[in-house]
């Protein structure tokens, strides 16, 4: 899992809003940290084996490990719920990232096929 985590001064009216989204997606000639963040994951699978070995992981037990990309963040506006284009990102906040966690299975809830 790729994770990124951002705190995003909040929006006081509806023009701060669209700054905010903007800042993140991108707008006009601002370019977002989506772009960033797109870079981040094309350099992440280009490297995903030599990244895994320099930290001694073992080897996969499937053939291509499943890549799942979240961004963590105080609050979600509702331009984060509906993006203004389609992202692989999924969208949590700070506060129940670990709700979050436990439902897409990536804690061990010690429930019978929890992970």
């Amino acid at each position: 899992m790729l994770g990124e985590c951002k705190y995003n001064q909040p929006p006081f009216c509806v023009k701060d809003s669209r700054r905010l989204r903007d800042r993140v997606f991108g707008g006009g000639s601002e370019i977002g940290q989506f772009v960033k963040i797109e870079r981040r994951r094309k350099f992440f699978a280009e490297n995903v084996e030599l990244i895994r070995k320099l930290l001694g992981w073992p080897e996969p037990t499937t053939p291509k490990p499943a890549i799942t990309e979240v961004y963590i963040c105080k609050d979600l506006h509702w331009w984060l719920r509906f993006p203004s284009y389609d992202v692989p990102t999924k969208f949590t906040q700070v506060d129940t990232f670990e709700a979050w966690l436990s439902a897409n299975g990536f804690l061990d809830t010690g429930e019978p096929g929890s992970v």
